[in-house]
């Protein structure tokens, strides 16, 4: 694992950093209070919220005025090079808070789509034929459940989700069909 490296956040440089494990801070600085005198204000790690979806999200204030940025975003601005300036951000791993610089890459909305689908993680019901998507989830497992000439196939029930796309996707390629899952 990468030592810990932190650089300024775009617009606030002064004010907060982020670092590319994905944490965000607010630097040491001096304030003047209502009374007219300077202090100073310790900076701090800033606990970052979930936006209701998996994303993490921080509040970055500057002279009172408080907006809200997706920590993927602001980790991959600072540490994930963008030559072809792509306007998404994908999570490699399919974690939506795990915003380590390694596991961020810039990408188009429809190289996102289509990475998404191939791993099952796109909320849409993608079908090529006769083929669902195969996995949902159930009680806290994913089940994976494939339908095939017109017949339901039950493949079991899974702790965690790379096991059930690994497992769906080895039963398409048994089966001579898992041509659709590289589109």
């Amino acid at each position: 694992m990468a030592k810990e490296e932190w650089r300024p956040i775009a617009g606030y440089e002064h004010l907060y950093e982020v670092s590319n494990r994905g944490r965000v801070r607010s630097i040491d600085r001096y304030i003047k209070s209502s009374r007219g005198y300077t202090r100073l204000l310790k900076g701090r790690t800033i606990t970052p919220t979930g936006n209701g979806n998996g994303y993490k999200l921080v509040g970055l204030s500057v002279c009172g005025h408080r907006k809200n940025f997706y920590v993927h975003r602001l980790v991959a601005k600072a540490f994930v090079t963008n030559p072809d300036n792509k306007p998404e951000v994908n999570h490699k791993n399919y974690k939506r808070d795990d915003n380590f610089a390694e596991n961020l890459e810039w990408c188009t909305d429809k190289e996102n789509t289509k990475y998404s689908v191939r791993n099952m993680r796109h909320p849409r019901n993608v079908k090529t034929g006769t083929f669902g998507k195969g996995i949902r989830l159930r009680n806290h497992k994913y089940e994976v459940g494939v339908y095939h000439s017109g017949k339901q196939y039950y493949l079991g029930r899974f702790e965690n989700l790379v096991d059930a796309i690994a497992v769906r996707n080895q039963w398409y390629e048994k089966m001579g069909v898992a041509k659709w899952l590289n589109q």
